[in-house]
This record gives structure tokens, sequence and C-alpha cells, in this order.
């Protein structure tokens, strides 16, 4: 298949698309969740996100909602946090204060509702220890093996309201409704380390370690702003940090995406976001709230999926997915253009074909400037395939048959054996000749300068006279595929290998294919993708993200596989 610039494989509209944008989607009652207060969001091995709500644990796969109640195991409704352990065991919190796992087929629990008092927090040691906050009625610990828990209730936690804990380094911090209050792990037990006098009778809200520093954390407040700290034999503060947008609000979760990445949750102010410099200092603040455009009020919880992916548990809108789309939308309008067939680049240049004839596009273009620039020459024929080759434009025109373009000198080569030929793609094979899947009329195999080496229809045995997808690989294989007659390859000694219709591959749809390190990769129209290695084909499956099989295009690039789907790109 052709080895494009990846902006090919985003013509799914009209109009070509890169840079960024942020977005949202929303999840509420109205589209399967139990409950639009949200508590706790986590993402499971298998990419499932799972939402804990006041009514319910909900499992949510891209698409489908689906909801866990008492009915199916939980001790009970109401779920507080969540946490994924280490050894892939999720892990609830509830109201009551019983906690339950889930192994991946069904709910235990852990321990039932005998604490009267909610579960806030659950953290875990890289031991594999882990320790669960109540909100008033001390912690718990135990083994990821399921071993019986142990409840502690330290004297310096006792008359006081616990928010939330982590465990930084070996100790294990704790956010109070009067300060903050560490304690060193010694396995299963706590042993009091100290209590930061500069925080003495604050309220910390929230928590959150920094990824590159074991010793450093964040701490909310109930209207004081943001803490810096530092732990180790003793807890100190470094920097106070206190915006017009912390002013008067609780600060309910931290997330440290990166050293330049601070994401607030707050009460009443919605999400927001602080550009850092050195980790702690704040160069920028964005607001994501109901004056910016966004469904959030009152945070509780916030989950990074991914880096530009962020979930947001609200308290009473549900929840909420904020993503970054890495794409810039590149308008049509006012060209007269209603359809895009492909697009061929080098390092500077990019030409696309539309309905309209060969266009020219730069994506450097500001809005002052029109991005598409009609080339003449092909003005009002529509141009149905195109690929670069020696600095010149391969041009698969409509009524022209197939045209070379050499951009430099502005000049066309019209080929006389292909007048007639209405070209689908092309296909550059590694001794650069030609590989032309036609509209009707079989493929067609030419050297650098257009002339015809052979061609190949079902009047001489071929499979199919419409192929929608050719890849020469590095073993001087091609392969073809096409929709009904399935998958094909013609080896290196001319024999042609009818794959699908000899039953040695499953799948008679092939939307595309391409190669890269020797691995050969199929993308079928029902049946997921597949790779061709060490001489035998593997099921590798539907597309991640959406678990669609429906793949129509297929590529490689900086060793990652992307893929489109009838809705999606993974």
């Amino acid at each position: 298949m052709q080895r494009l610039p990846l902006i090919v494989i985003f013509l799914l509209c009209i109009g070509l698309a890169y840079g960024q944008d942020t977005h949202f989607s929303q999840l509420t009652e109205e589209n399967g969740l139990p409950q639009n207060f949200v508590y706790g969001i986590v993402k499971d091995k298998r990419g499932f996100i799972w939402i804990s709500t006041g009514n319910g644990l909900a499992r949510f796969d891209g698409e489908v909602t689906k909801v866990f109640t008492q009915r199916d195991g939980l001790p009970s409704n109401f779920i507080t946090t969540s946490l994924l352990s280490k050894s892939g065991r999720l892990l609830f919190g509830h109201f009551q204060g019983s906690i339950s796992s889930y192994n991946g087929a069904f709910f235990e629990t852990i321990i039932g509702d005998t604490l009267n008092s909610e579960i806030v927090s659950i953290a875990e040691t890289n031991g594999g220890i882990l320790f669960a906050a109540t909100r008033s009625s001390g912690l718990i610990t135990w083994r990821d093996d399921m071993k019986t828990p142990a409840f502690l209730f330290p004297a310096e936690l006792q008359g006081k309201i616990v928010n939330q804990i982590k465990i930084v380094g070996n100790q294990l911090i704790t956010a109070t409704s009067e300060g903050i209050y560490t304690f060193q792990i010694d396995n299963q037990r706590l042993v009091f380390n100290d209590a930061p006098k500069e925080l003495m009778y604050e309220d910390i809200t929230s928590l959150e370690t920094f990824n590159n520093d074991s010793l450093q954390f964040w701490a909310g407040t109930s209207g004081n702003g943001l803490f810096l700290l530092r732990t180790g034999t003793f807890t100190k503060v470094t920097q106070h940090v206190f915006t017009p947008a912390l002013v008067g609000t609780n600060v309910s979760d931290i997330v440290h995406e990166n050293s330049e990445s601070l994401w607030l949750g707050t009460y009443q102010k919605g999400l927001v976001h602080l550009t850092l410099e050195n980790d702690s200092i704040v160069k920028k603040t964005e607001h994501f709230d109901e004056t910016t455009g966004y469904p959030i009020f009152s945070v509780n919880t916030i989950y990074i999926e991914r880096p530009g992916t962020i979930w947001v548990g609200s308290l009473s809108n549900g929840l909420i997915k904020i993503f970054e789309s890495r794409f810039k939308h590149f308008s049509t309008q006012g060209t007269g253009i209603s359809k895009l067939y492909g697009v061929a680049g080098d390092d500077d240049r990019y030409f696309v074909g539309t309905d309209l004839g060969l266009f020219q596009f730069d994506p450097t273009a500001e809005n002052t400037r029109r991005p598409f620039i009609p080339i003449p020459a092909f003005s009002r024929d529509p141009v149905t395939s195109v690929r670069f080759l020696n600095n010149a434009v391969w041009v698969g025109t409509y009524n022209k048959g197939v045209q070379i373009y050499y951009p430099d000198k502005n000049s066309i080569r019209s080929l006389e054996s292909l007048k007639n030929t209405r070209a689908r793609l092309f296909e550059v094979a590694p001794d650069r000749s030609m590989w032309i899947a036609t509209m009707g009329d079989g493929v067609i195999h030419v050297n650098q300068q257009g002339e015809i080496l052979h061609h190949f229809t079902t009047k001489s045995g071929f499979i199919h006279n419409d192929i929608f997808a050719i890849c020469a690989d590095a073993k001087g294989n091609v392969w073809f595929g096409s929709l009904g007659a399935g998958l094909a390859m013609l080896d290196g000694n001319g024999v042609l290998h009818r794959l699908s219709q000899e039953d040695v591959f499953p799948s008679h749809d092939i939307n595309a294919i391409t190669e890269h390190k020797g691995i050969v990769w199929i993308a079928t129209d029902g049946q997921g993708y597949f790779k061709f290695e060490n001489d035998q084909f593997t099921h590798v499956g539907p597309a991640i993200e959406s678990g669609s099989p429906f793949i129509k295009s297929i590529l490689v690039n900086n060793n990652r596989l992307w893929m489109s789907m009838r809705k999606d790109i993974g």
C-alpha cells in the first residue's frame, strides 16, 4: 500500500486536518450512567472505564455503559472511591465503610459495612500493601492477596476528618480537616512521623504525588489554594500557590500530569488547569467550566487516561471527557470541492485529488490564505488517485487516463498506453516500478517511464478486476486485496496465490494492506486486522479503542499502527 504521509488516513470528511483543539463529551443518566454524581474513575487493564456513582458502578467501553449493583455482588450501590491495584484487581470503597474488589469475573467483599464511615481513599505501596482511609473511623490495611484486613486508628487521626491519603516514598500522607499527618510504613503498621506546623488546622482536601520526585507532593485546601511540600525526616512546605482561580474554593482533587501540567478539581469553580514552569511556578491558568462552555460546575474526581485525554467526575453533571483533537480542519468551503479522493506528499508539498481536479495543498495557510490551490491543467477533470515518484506526481484522472505532473516545471506528460485507464490507486514497488489498481480493468504494472510490463485481469486468471489494496513488499511479493475475492499474493516467481479463495486467509473483503519491517498488515471489512509474519497469518483483532472489526485503512508511522474505522481513528 502507498506509504503516504499520515495525513492520508484522515480523509474522512471534506477537508484536511492536523493540529490541536479541545473538545468534550458527556455521559449522564440520559445515556447510561446510573447517577449524575460521580465519585471515582479508573481504567482497567482491558481498557474499560469504571465509574463510581451513588447509585451503582458503571463500566464504559467507549460506546456502551453496563451498570453493576448489589444484584451483581456489590456490598452497596454507593461507591465513593476506586483504585486499580498493581496486580490488576479493581478495588472499590463504599459509603458505609465496605470495600469490594473485582477480579475480572465477579465481585468480592473484602470488608462489610461495619465501620459506618465512608471510604474516602485507597492507596497501595510498591510492595502490594493496601491502605484504605475512612472519613472518621481510622484506616484499614491488607495485602493484595486478599488476606484478612487489619484496622488502624492512630491517635493523631482520632477526632479528625480524613479527606484523602497518598503514599510518598515509604510514608503514608493523610490529608485531614486539621492539617497533614505523615506516617512511616512498617509492613502493615504505621509509625507517626510528623505534621508540618505551617498547615496545622488547615483543612487539607486533596493530595497528589509527583511523577518524577518520590519525596514531593501537592496539597489542596478549602479556600487557601495549594501547597507544595517535601517529606523525609521532616515534612516542610516549600511553596504556596494561590491564584485568583482558587480564591474561596475547595480543591477537591489534584492530578499532576507532568512537569508542566497540573489539573485541579474544585467545588463550584469547575476544572482548572495550571501550566507550570520547573514543576511549581504557575505560568498560565485555564478554566473549564460553564463560563467557558463546559458542563462542569463542581468536580469530585479527575482521571487522566492518556496525554490529551482527561475524565472529570462531577457532582450533578455526570462524567465529562475532555480531549485534545490532534487535527486542525482545513475547509474546502469556497472552492466548490465536494469530494476528496486521495493525497500525495513529499517533505514539503502536498497534492490532493478531488472531484474538481488536482489541487496543491498548503498546510501553513492561515485564514487569510486559501489552503487549496488549483492546478489549472487538471481543472474540472476528477482526479481519483495521486502518488509521488521521483519528484513527479502520478495523477489518475477520470477522463484523460494516467498523467504525470512535474510541479517544479509545471508541466504534464500524458501516458499514451494508459490514456483510457481510470486509476483507483498507485503503489510504488521497491524497484521504483508502479502498480496501478484500475476501476474495473484489473491491475497494470508499469515501469518508471509508464510503459506497461504486465496487465492482470480476470481474463488472464486474475482474482478480480476491481482491486482496492496493493502492497509491494520488500521480499518481491505483491499483495492484492479486493471486496469479494479477498486476498491474493503474486510471488517473486510470478505465481499467483489465491489466499482467500483457497481458504488460506479467512476474509474475502480486504480494504487495505501495508508492510513495515517485514511484517505485512491486512485490514478487513468485518473481521478486524491481521498480520503476516514468518510465513503465517495471525488475527490481531479489532481496533483496540472501539472494538470495530471494520477496518477501512491501515498505516504504520513512527512504529505506530494507525487504523481508520467506520467512526473512529485508532
